[in-house]
């Protein structure tokens, strides 16, 4: 399984994350998002600009798709965000909420 960079990759199961997550190569962004949720449509541009111009991992995971994410990661509000430098790494104690426009500072970004 590749871990495209230039899209966020549409998370599926638990298994897939957990494989996905593995494999990435370094930083990692979690969007978790809600079918109905304006402000995840509203994030979703910024969300797909960090994707292509940013050297990140991204994952989108639905919650309405996989709850045990949100379980596990303690989600409680839509749209989350979540940050890690370490893909492999990535526990729900060192996952850190960020804000799209937060994260294009600490990024290497080219846009």
């Amino acid at each position: 399984m590749t871990t495209d960079k230039k899209q966020p990759i549409d998370i599926e199961s638990e298994e897939q994350f957990d494989k996905v997550l593995a494999a990435a190569p370094g930083e990692v962004l979690v969007d978790f998002v809600l079918d109905g949720c304006g402000a995840c449509e509203d994030d979703a541009p910024k969300i797909e600009a960090l994707a292509q111009g940013c050297d990140v991992t991204v994952l989108r995971v639905n919650a309405d798709k996989v709850g045990a994410l949100v379980d596990r990661y303690k989600v409680q509000e839509f749209p989350t965000l979540l940050h890690s430098v370490d893909a492999a790494g990535m526990t729900p104690k060192k996952a850190k909420n960020v804000e799209p426009e937060d994260v294009i500072k600490k990024l290497k970004c080219t846009r």
